[in-house]
């Protein structure tokens, strides 16, 4: 089935291939950025953007963007309800795919009732039914959702742009520059086949540190999803106040640490990481380090996400699993449906 663009949207693997195309897919409706910017006009006082699984992670990778430019707080929301401290001098941004996420329909009823700007992200379900005259950005139709991110991302980060009053981010030239990126793959780093091959027996633990530690957080539930397979993440420094002890077990727990490098790291932060290889290795547990050169930060997130999301496809062909199905999250989903 080919609907997206020409896009097979049952092939896990031409889905992730599509990543840079699906970052030009669609952007939010002019009237949307207007009141995004109006928001911000009238002395917004934080923004929360709620959402589960791949919808959470775009306002993850979005929060830690923008949080050293934003003048006020950006907080992500993966439950029911909205936290207390969101009140109608707020923006909320519900993003759902489906539409009928329900602890996402529960922040979106929260929200209505705290009256703030709300802004609603979806393809369609119940909560564009409960969206009339409120802000909504559809999302194109027929991708499975955690493959949907770079088009989710393509509408929320400009929406949250607007709302801190920062420069709006260029989504076609982002595209043609992850295009090209893909050419570095197997020569400035391995490539994911590679790198899939070398951990199929093991246990990849994913390790970022600012704006890659939610590129980490993916990784791992990209790994979960796409290949079943366990995966963890964790995030540098914190890691080193606690992780860090349990380290002489990862060669017997066939661990392996997986560094998310950026260039943009401190001279504190890229000592962290060398002192944390140095006690791994002294434990026969070799990290290994993944890093894209001459990137913006912007760049490296989306770059090294896309690497990731490859590289939990070929993990999948290489234990012989269907990467589209996800047949645990279906049969809980039907057991919380009878006890409702």
């Amino acid at each position: 089935m080919k609907n997206v663009k020409g896009i097979d949207t049952n092939d896990m693997r031409a889905m992730v291939e599509a990543f840079p195309s699906l970052l030009c897919l669609t952007k939010p409706d002019p009237s949307i950025m207007t009141v995004a910017s109006q928001t911000f006009s009238s002395g917004l006082e934080g923004v929360c953007i709620a959402g589960m699984g791949g919808s959470a992670i775009t306002g993850q990778m979005t929060k830690a963007l923008l949080a050293q430019k934003a003048e006020i707080p950006i907080i992500t929301w993966r439950n029911y309800e909205i936290p207390r401290c969101v009140t109608k001098k707020w923006a909320v941004i519900c993003v759902s795919y489906s539409g009928n996420t329900e602890e996402t329909l529960s922040a979106f009823e929260t929200a209505k009732k705290v009256g703030g700007t709300l802004f609603v992200v979806t393809t369609g379900g119940a909560i564009l039914g409960q969206s009339r005259d409120l802000p909504v950005a559809l999302l194109p139709k027929g991708i499975q959702p955690r493959a949907a991110l770079p088009a989710i991302f393509s509408i929320v980060l400009p929406i949250v742009e607007a709302l801190v009053g920062v420069g709006s981010t260029d989504f076609s030239k982002l595209s043609v520059i992850l295009n090209g990126l893909v050419k570095r793959w197997g020569k400035e780093i391995m490539s994911p086949r590679n790198l899939a091959e070398c951990t199929r027996s093991l246990v990849p633990l994913f390790i970022g540190s600012g704006h890659l530690a939610s590129v980490a957080y993916r990784a791992k539930c990209q790994i979960n999803e796409n290949a079943k397979a366990v995966a963890f993440n964790a995030e540098l420094p914190e890691a080193n106040h606690n992780e860090i002890e349990a380290s002489h077990m990862y060669q017997e727990s066939g661990i392996v640490p997986i560094f998310l490098r950026s260039t943009h790291e401190s001279k504190r932060m890229s000592a962290r990481f060398a002192a944390t290889d140095a006690v791994y290795r002294q434990n026969d547990c070799a990290p290994i380090h993944v890093r894209l050169s001459g990137l913006s930060e912007l760049e490296e997130v989306l770059a090294i996400t896309h690497y990731l999301d490859m590289l939990s496809v070929d993990a999948a062909d290489i234990r012989g699993v269907d990467s589209v199905r996800v047949d645990r999250i279906a049969e809980l989903k039907r057991r919380l449906a009878e006890g409702s």
